[in-house]
């Protein structure tokens, strides 16, 4: 999933702002996702981490490249997840 490699600490930046809609609020890191998770008591989170190759990746799907370029600070990402049903 599209995720952040950290919350953002001082709000978006500024280069991403014109690019950015309104659901993308939804972008969060692994550790906001896993403790999510864990919260609902349903499930153990295994392995929530960032995937190492998510820019390359995030060039060959053709998506939001312009948003992707603006994220100077190499803040987004996608994650990957595992959790097992309690």
């Amino acid at each position: 999933m599209i995720s952040l490699v950290k919350e953002f600490e001082d709000g978006l930046p500024n280069k991403m702002k014109p690019y950015w809609e309104t659901d993308m609020y939804a972008f969060h890191s692994a550790e906001w996702w896993k403790n999510l998770w864990e919260k609902t008591d349903l499930v153990k989170v295994q392995l929530a981490k960032n995937i190492e190759e998510s820019r390359e990746l995030w060039v060959k799907s053709n998506c939001d490249n312009e948003l992707l370029m603006a994220d100077e600070e190499e803040i987004l990402t996608f994650v990957m997840m595992l959790a097992k049903r309690k």
